[in-house]
């Protein structure tokens, strides 16, 4: 598969080097999000049905999937680095620019003080940065399964696919549920023809398991979005607020 070709290389960090992140400020988020974007359209541009859709409907739906992208892809990031003694228990691991960098969620300095005037400690809930962020909670799931890149790829496509479908709806649904259909079918010759496994759908439901637990992820951010539009924590404008939903 092509997306399991193209996603090999947002695994490693051409330097080898691990950079220890104590804070999250202003130019850190900024970067992590513009990686993040750049890393999803990319690897969305390996998926020959992508084409199908014009120009507009395809910055749509990648306004919609960057973040749920990322979320998995920081996971199986994460699961790398333990599997290889890079990062401990309490870490958390992504490949940024040509590098990995490395952070303790429940002991990073955020610097949220750019865009609120709530105290940094405040703003922490309106952060995933704890033990109870979505990595923690299914990574020994992950570990233990350590899909491999197909897949992954086809999870990632299944988690942002069915998040873009629900969300847009219309053309982009229509869009989501026949690609899922063809890849659906992929796996399965993947599993039947390649690895000769005909018994795979327990391991597929474990798979999805790991899905279900990002989308509770989302949902729990989409909250704390709603809390934070209520009460204006945000003092910053958005120039395409769209982009940042769920994110």
């Amino acid at each position: 598969m092509k997306l399991a070709l193209g996603l090999q290389q947002f695994q490693e960090a051409p330097s080898s080097q691990v950079r220890f992140v104590e804070k999250m400020g202003q130019n850190e988020v900024m970067s992590f999000f513009e990686t993040d974007f750049l890393r999803a359209t990319k690897w969305f541009t390996y998926l020959d049905e992508f084409r199908w859709l014009g120009k507009e409907k395809q910055i749509l739906l990648m306004q919609g999937v960057w973040h749920v992208w990322s979320r998995l892809q920081k996971l199986q990031t994460s699961a790398i680095g333990r599997r290889r003694g890079i990062c401990d228990d309490n870490m958390v691991m992504v490949s940024h620019h040509n590098e990995f960098a490395v952070s303790d969620l429940n002991k990073i300095e955020v610097d949220m003080s750019w865009c609120s005037n709530y105290s940094n400690e405040q703003m922490r809930y309106f952060l995933d940065t704890s033990h109870d962020s979505y990595i923690y909670q299914v990574m020994d799931e992950m570990l233990a399964l350590k899909p491999n890149d197909v897949e992954l790829s086809y999870m990632m496509c299944q988690l942002c696919l069915q998040y873009a479908g629900q969300r847009f709806q219309g053309e982009i649904l229509e869009f989501c549920e026949k690609v899922l259909g063809f890849l659906a079918d992929d796996l399965h010759n993947y599993y039947v023809k390649q690895l000769r496994m005909t018994n795979y759908a327990a391991r597929v439901a474990k798979l999805m398991k790991i899905n279900n637990k990002i989308r509770e992820s989302i949902l729990r951010t989409r909250q704390r979005q709603h809390i934070a539009e209520l009460f204006n924590v945000f003092t910053i404008e958005f120039s395409h607020p769209e982009f940042f939903v769920d994110a």
